[in-house]
């Protein structure tokens, strides 16, 4: 049997100090991971990465869907590997595939 995964998906429409506290405290509960959103003209999810990345040791942590249009596949590479090294390339503990199957 598959253990039960916690994930946390975080809106970037809370302030970011609050967010931040948000993913801490998650943490703290056992959630294995955090997911924050990338919605245009609201707070940054890759800044919010990074500062989540920096208050927390065990979170996987990764961007939700991001626009290609409104960020460059380039800019999007770089802020995928700057919050590799920031979170020092946390790796879930199990992985399965999108179906769940092993």
């Amino acid at each position: 049997m598959t253990p039960l995964r916690r994930h946390l998906a975080l809106s970037t429409d809370l302030p970011a100090v609050e967010l931040v506290a948000i993913a801490r405290r998650a943490e703290e509960l056992g959630v294995e991971a955090a997911w924050v959103t990338d919605i245009r003209f609201l707070r940054d999810c890759y800044v919010l990465l990074g500062a989540i990345a920096a208050t927390t040791t065990r979170l996987v942590l990764a961007p939700g869907v991001s626009d290609p249009f409104s960020r460059h596949p380039a800019s999007l590479a770089a802020a995928a590997a700057t919050l590799g090294e920031l979170s020092m390339r946390r790796r879930p503990r199990t992985r399965t595939s999108s179906c769940g199957a092993r």
